[in-house]
């Protein structure tokens, strides 16, 4: 059975590589873990519980939340991979030690975020439809493409995406948030960001004004066939197969 919907996640691994795609929502093979992952969730549950209780909590307060949230992510992970060994290495840094050493560079991260709106009280989350801009959840058609998702901040009609990373993504997932803001809201595409936790700031702007409802449409269109079609075809290389959480169950990894 196919999925009745997309998501930028969709997206984005898809156009990674569509048979990582395949093995991993078709099949679904066992995934390698990986630290970060948990880190990423647990830094934006922080960052949604601080905005949603009007910003009132302390920095105690959230990073207990980050700490919570990453600490139950992993041992959920450890449930099914309970060697950390057979886990993502990040760096120089094995899963048994990427663990622990996550723990306290996420909540580095997180007194980062905070620093920031610290330094600029003024920039808040807009309130569009009556809802609070943060973790923002979408339900939409691009044509006739059922895509959901979730915008993890709007401030001045523009989408924010939070990465714990250390390099942003590319335009189409804030393109994709901006065209929800245009369809459900008519806030045109201007800009968006993504906000890095590591350097504490938003990322120079994403022009946005060559996207539109209609290359959505087309772009999301186009994901959903190939999908339907079954078209799977493997894109190896080093790069990709080195991050693929399916690769020791691929015949064509190169790694």
């Amino acid at each position: 059975m196919t999925d009745e919907w997309r998501s930028p996640s969709q997206l984005n691994e898809y156009s990674r590589c569509p048979y990582s795609y395949y093995l991993s929502r078709r099949k679904k093979v066992w995934k390698r873990p990986a630290a970060w992952l948990a880190h990423g969730v647990a830094v934006h549950k922080a960052m949604e519980v601080w905005e949603t209780s009007g910003r009132a909590m302390s920095t105690e307060q959230v990073l207990k939340v980050f700490r919570d949230e990453y600490t139950a992510q992993i041992n959920e992970e450890l449930k099914g991979t309970p060697n950390p060994r057979m886990w993502f290495s990040s760096g120089p840094y094995n899963g048994a030690k990427d663990i622990p050493r996550r723990y306290q560079v996420g909540q580095e991260h997180v007194r980062n975020l905070l620093s920031y709106y610290q330094q600029y009280p003024d920039r808040v989350p807009d309130v569009i439809g009556e809802k609070l801009g943060v973790e923002y959840e979408f339900d939409i058609h691009f044509g006739s493409t059922r895509v959901v998702g979730f915008i993890d901040l709007i401030m001045d009609g523009v989408p924010y995406d939070y990465k714990t990373g250390t390099t942003p993504g590319g335009d189409e997932q804030l393109a994709t948030y901006a065209g929800v803001l245009k369809k459900s809201h008519d806030i045109e595409f201007s800009n968006g960001f993504y906000f890095m936790a590591r350097a504490g700031k938003p990322t120079r702007p994403y022009d946005l004004t060559g996207w539109s409802l209609e290359r959505l449409e087309d772009v999301y269109g186009e994901l959903d066939q190939k999908i339907k079609a079954e078209e799977f075809p493997p894109t190896p290389s080093p790069d990709v197969c080195g991050r693929c959480p399916v690769s020791t169950s691929c015949e064509f990894a190169q790694l």
